[in-house]
């Protein structure tokens, strides 16, 4: 297990960013940086968030989705809305499954006070997933002592 702010380097990821980002690729660079911090999550808590299969099929849903909403075929057209919501549904899965392992993830690591809100959790789900592991790593980072700095008398 590493440290929380170990964590936050290894996402290495502004939100603002990741919203940027995530609008200039249509997306894509969400499903990049579900991937990544699905692993990284692994590597810091020791714990499985989903499986890979899990990330493929939110991969399927958004791209077929995202192709098939825009036919001239009405029930073409729906199925691609139908594969939208259910890619939206499963990134909230994933985010409420984030959300649970990263506070269990902060309370072991000695930050009690650390909690996150459902409902922000449910509203920008990835992006609030973001924002909570990089305030977890400032705060990790705040509680560390800073040696070699010396107290003006």
């Amino acid at each position: 297990m590493t440290s929380p702010s170990e964590l936050m380097n290894k996402v290495d990821r502004k939100t603002l960013h990741l919203v940027l980002l995530c609008a200039v690729t249509g997306g894509l660079y969400l499903l990049i940086w579900l991937y990544k911090t699905n692993q990284h999550l692994l590597e810091a808590t020791g714990q499985r968030l989903c499986s890979e299969t899990y990330i493929i099929w939110i991969c399927v849903c958004a791209g077929l989705g995202g192709a098939l909403v825009s036919d001239e075929d009405v029930y073409v057209a729906g199925l691609g809305g139908l594969l939208s919501i259910a890619s939206w549904v499963l990134y909230i899965i994933w985010s409420f499954n984030a959300r649970t392992l990263l506070v269990s993830y902060a309370h072991s690591k000695g930050q009690t006070h650390f909690s996150m809100n459902a409902f922000y959790t449910f509203l920008f789900n990835l992006y609030y997933i973001n924002y909570c592991i990089n305030e977890l790593g400032e705060t990790d980072r705040r509680q560390q002592p800073v040696y070699g700095q010396v107290s003006p008398n």
